[in-house]
């Protein structure tokens, strides 16, 4: 049933897309996403760059496209739409952090926290890339480096409870009981 559907979801779409502008292709598929047809919004996409492949906002779908891909389990998909986007533009913080957090799941963890490295070296305020970035810090057992991400993300914005439980729990693997235990209440408080 599912296979029949996409099928035809596929053959309508492409039916519809010569008649079809860039803009209404693109449309279209925020509208398959928002019905959560997210086959349907991945060939929608891929319908739309292919109408104007020269179009500058395709850096964009591409790293829209890889997001959907990661949802559908797509992995691999995943990672070419993500590096697809940041050959074009090296620098694009958003794309980044979506293949950064693939990597993540991919268990490649060298990988994303090269990408981390790349956002913080553009933006050293990063609370997320902080925050992940240390998170894979802990796995490594490497509680201070952990800490030290935890603590200049808390220096940006000292509400960020994940970051306090996490700086929280690096102090207590490290053996600092009383350090955790004010961490732990003030995380409380």
């Amino acid at each position: 049933m599912s296979r029949y559907f996409f099928v035809i979801t596929f053959i309508l779409i492409a039916f519809n897309s010569f008649s079809q502008t860039y803009e209404e292709l693109v449309n279209k598929s925020m509208d398959y996403l928002e019905a959560k047809e997210y086959e349907a919004a991945e060939e929608t996409l891929k319908l739309a760059m292919r109408k104007e492949p020269g179009n500058e906002a395709n850096i964009l779908l591409l790293s829209n496209l890889g997001t959907i891909q990661r949802h559908l389990g797509k992995k691999e998909e995943a990672l070419i739409s993500y590096t697809s986007a940041l050959s074009k533009y090296p620098n694009n913080t958003f794309a980044l952090q979506n293949r950064a957090a693939l990597f993540c799941e991919m268990d490649s963890l060298a990988a994303a926290m090269r990408d981390y490295n790349i956002i913080l070296s553009y933006d050293e305020d990063n609370i997320e890339a902080l925050y992940r970035r240390g998170l894979i810090y802990m796995s490594e057992k490497n509680y201070l480096a952990a800490e030290a991400d935890f603590e200049q993300a808390l220096d940006i914005n000292p509400n960020y409870v994940p970051v306090q439980g996490s700086l929280a729990f690096a102090i207590k693997t490290r053996g600092d009981w009383e350090g955790a235990e004010e961490k732990y209440t003030d995380l409380i408080y």
